[in-house]
């Protein structure tokens, strides 16, 4: 390939990420718009929450680290009947030897309604991980994104988009179907949900090249070189992380019960990873070992 077709390919990439970008900024500013008309529908009273959370192990977009990430998370947030929020969360991390706070997060955010059928939101986190922490999307310091369904009656339709910066940025959309069953005069809620995720993985690269691959101790690669099976260890980079490719499947059934001022959460997931990455270490060609991950979160709300 000569340089004028790289340099091609190139451009149409920055110009790409560029035309999502501004496509993501004005979705956000129409959706913002039309919260405001229909902030005066929420029957969300203002209140505080308090919660702890229980989440068995850290996947993201269908990748986790080799040695298990779990996070024990206490947190406080702040609901206005209007639809803002603002949440702060601290989450220590009992296993693989670290016993420590992994990363703390603070949100703000804005939910809204639109009619009876559309629903939405817009949000921004900060996350504040700790040098030592080996999560794979432990190099993403800020997230701003939006959601969005559509109840249509037998299935809900949902979708979502984000743009994260780490070392470098990254896209992630998302598009899923779910459908609510109630129970015991509707205080519990079953909603079983299948999703996809897509977009880029600079944070994947910057995972390797941060060195915080290795930090876990099993930095092993998580697949085989070509042509032999001799397990590498990779600390290095990503090739083409900056494509925007399908990255999981999930599947997963949230049981939420309501019972007075408190609320019981329990989402199981399964995680479907696709399209693995290939790993460069200098010469070396390693292409990623993708496996299943079945996870779950447990969490306890109190409101006051």
């Amino acid at each position: 390939m000569s340089c004028l077709e790289v340099s091609i390919i190139n451009l149409k990439e920055r110009r790409m990420k560029q035309t999502l970008l501004l496509f993501f900024l004005s979705v956000s500013l129409f959706c913002k718009a039309y919260s405001q008309d229909s902030a005066s529908t929420s029957n969300t009273k203002t209140h505080f929450e308090a919660s702890i959370k229980y989440l068995s192990r850290n996947v993201y977009l269908g990748r986790t680290d080799s040695a298990q990430v779990s996070y024990i998370s206490p947190g406080i947030g702040f609901y206005h009947k209007s639809g803002f929020h603002l949440l702060a969360s601290v989450s220590y991390m009992p296993n693989g030897g670290a016993n420590r706070i992994d990363v703390a997060t603070i949100e703000a955010g804005y939910d809204f309604t639109i009619g009876p059928k559309f629903f939405g939101g817009i949000y921004a986190d900060r996350f504040f991980y700790n040098t030592g922490s080996f999560a794979v999307n432990a190099e993403i310091h800020t997230s701003i994104g939006m959601y969005g369904g559509y109840d249509a009656g037998f299935v809900t339709i949902n979708g979502g988009a984000g743009y994260t910066l780490g070392s470098l940025p990254d896209i992630v959309t998302e598009a899923g179907l779910s459908r609510s069953f109630f129970a015991d005069k509707e205080r519990l809620e079953i909603t079983p949900t299948a999703k996809i995720n897509a977009g880029s993985q600079n944070y994947y690269k910057a995972y390797y090249t941060s060195g915080r691959a290795a930090k876990s101790g099993v930095a092993k690669s998580k697949g085989k070189s070509r042509g032999n099976s001799t397990a590498t260890t990779v600390n290095t980079t990503i090739d083409g992380a900056s494509r925007y490719i399908l990255l999981d499947y999930e599947i997963s059934c949230p049981f939420d019960y309501k019972i007075g001022k408190w609320e019981l959460k329990y989402t199981p997931t399964l995680a479907i990873p696709v399209n693995p990455a290939t790993i460069v270490n200098g010469t070396q060609i390693v292409k990623e070992s993708l496996s299943n991950h079945f996870y779950h979160e447990v969490e306890i709300i109190y409101s006051f």
